[in-house]
């Protein structure tokens, strides 16, 4: 998960990098990786579900014998927490995601009707990726 989190990372850098340029694809890849991180942690959350209810930690059962608590109320909860990070995830990354790929459209529109000696100033004002 580590890995995947460094590559969307360095992956939202990009798109941010190509936004600055005025370049309209930085909004496509903006949006992609949304949906991505929204993948990733959908992914964290299920694992961690399964893992969580088919092999208990032996110090949470220990736990909840200790305080009275009943396994069933231990596995309702956490399916809850897991749950509402899922759909709260599905919610948050998809409304950015759909932000982002409208921004393609209107960057192309605002490319094309602006005079390019203001478009070539913008370009100098921001570094291009990679610069």
């Amino acid at each position: 998960m580590g890995v995947l989190l460094l590559a969307l990372g360095w992956n939202e850098l990009r798109g941010r990098g190509l936004l600055r340029a005025l370049d309209p694809r930085g909004a496509r890849v903006l949006g992609w990786n949304q949906i991505s991180l929204m993948g990733v942690i959908t992914a964290y959350c299920l694992w961690s579900l399964y893992r969580t209810l088919a092999h208990p930690d032996p110090g949470l059962v220990e736990l909840e014998a200790l305080v009275g608590i009943s396994r069933e109320m231990v596995s309702q909860v956490t399916v809850l927490a897991y749950g509402s990070v899922i759909l709260l995830t599905a919610v948050f990354q998809g409304f950015l995601s759909r932000y982002y790929f409208a921004r393609e459209r209107l960057l192309t529109e605002y490319l094309e009707q602006t005079p390019g000696w203001i478009l070539e100033l913008q370009r100098g004002i921001w570094p291009r990726p990679g610069a």
